[in-house]
């Protein structure tokens, strides 16, 4: 335990040793009592090489509440506890109190409490093991009676580096989302460090950053309070120039995308406007429809076909081969789904039979894609966004727009 009622006043473990003469005075006290009200039980002073100085009851009391809280505190937690305690004592705040039952719970007291003429603060020091329910139930209690709560949590902080939010583990998500000013301080049991976390919850760029929290290491002597709550304020700056620098890398890379974009459309513009003229050009030379004598002399060509112009070929009828422009190629969205699941081998197939500018091929993609589930509408998606990010040839703009048709015909994002 770390504090006891010593001649009607309590008094805590961690002062007595900064002073020989007034520990020699406790450790020959015989009228030490426990503070908790219900208890009041005889206590001796104990402070040796390996435990920090505590109290603990002459007979050992099992139905004492702050015997049973003191006594599942490890030896890490005190360490943390007395460390803050003495850092703040070191700073003059003279109201900065330990082990004090906030909460009426019998299991449960705040390890320090720091109040002021602003703000009222309750810390408590926990690990990975606490459940939502304690983090929510401590959080709304302490908010009813008009404290900040804040967590030290101690942990491996190596899990706490630069990363996202949701693949941190609870107790720090919750006091990074929860708090404040969105941060958390972790204590590292192994290196025996403090780490002050910031969150960028006002995130925006989730598509261009992997990251939204920065850790850094700090010394508890930086260690601050605001009515904002625990505050490093060395590193508060420097997560301020983190977001205006994430800021400023963001909107070059809209500036850079939109003029990619406006390049890309110039590009597109250009080459349908050449392709129109060469449509135009060759379109009294070829005939809409070519004789099947044709045919029978050579292999029919449906892509050179359509380089000549810029038509889509259909299917050989009476004697000659039918042509559609593309927006002439349509489907009946009444009819009924037949269309099995198609694999991601199955899918890939039937988007490059649909690249030979066939009708029946391009009609029956948008059959496809009209019924598509999202796993089909994936692969289609990945397609598309190669041929977006290919260099854009001749070939790769025909493929554009067969792909950018079948999305509008197929209402694939409407859906």
């Amino acid at each position: 335990m770390d504090k006891c009622i010593f001649n009607g006043k309590v008094i805590n473990s961690f002062d007595i040793a900064s002073d020989l003469d007034f520990e020699m005075t406790i450790r020959q006290c015989n009228n030490l009592q426990c503070c908790d009200p219900e208890c009041n039980a005889p206590v001796r002073y104990r402070h040796g090489k390996i435990r920090i100085p505590h109290f603990a009851h002459i007979t050992a009391n099992t139905e004492c509440d702050y015997e049973r809280y003191s006594s599942k505190k490890s030896d890490v937690f005190q360490e943390v506890q007395h460390e803050i305690y003495e850092t703040l004592k070191r700073k003059n705040i003279q109201t900065v109190d330990i082990d004090i039952k906030l909460i009426k719970s019998f299991s449960h007291y705040t390890p320090i409490v720091l109040s002021d003429n602003k703000s009222n603060f309750a810390i408590d020091i926990t690990d990975k093991r606490i459940t939502a329910n304690t983090l929510q139930s401590r959080k709304e209690a302490y908010s009813d009676l008009g404290y900040n709560g804040i967590q030290i949590i101690i942990d491996d902080a190596t899990n706490c580096e630069l990363s996202e939010s949701e693949n941190l583990y609870l107790p720090v998500r919750y006091e990074l989302n929860k708090s404040v000013n969105n941060s958390a301080v972790v204590y590292d049991r192994f290196s025996k460090k403090y780490f002050f976390l910031r969150y960028d919850k006002n995130y925006y760029g989730n598509h261009f950053y992997w990251n939204n929290v920065i850790s850094r290491e700090f010394s508890i002597n930086e260690m601050t309070f605001t009515s904002k709550g625990l505050s490093v304020p060395r590193l508060e700056d420097e997560y301020e120039k983190w977001i205006e620098n994430r800021k400023s890398r963001y909107q070059e890379y809209l500036e850079a995308s939109k003029e990619s974009e406006k390049q890309r459309k110039q590009i597109i513009e250009k080459k349908q406007k050449n392709a129109v003229n060469v449509a135009r050009q060759n379109q009294a030379a070829v005939p809409k429809k070519i004789s099947a004598s044709a045919k029978s002399k050579s292999a029919f060509d449906s892509v050179e076909f359509h380089k000549q112009t810029g038509r889509y070929a259909g299917t050989f009828a009476n004697g000659v081969l039918e042509s559609f422009a593309l927006n002439e190629i349509r489907i009946n969205k009444s009819a009924p789904n037949y269309f099995k699941i198609y694999s991601e081998d199955e899918m890939e197939e039937m988007i490059n039979k649909a690249f030979t500018y066939t009708e029946s091929a391009i009609r029956f993609m948008i059959n496809k894609m009209y019924h598509a589930n999202s796993e089909e509408k994936a692969v289609f998606v990945r397609i598309y966004e190669e041929c977006l990010n290919a260099e854009q040839t001749d070939e790769i703009i025909e493929k554009l727009k067969i792909l950018e048709y079948t999305i509008s015909e197929a209402e694939i994002f409407d859906r």
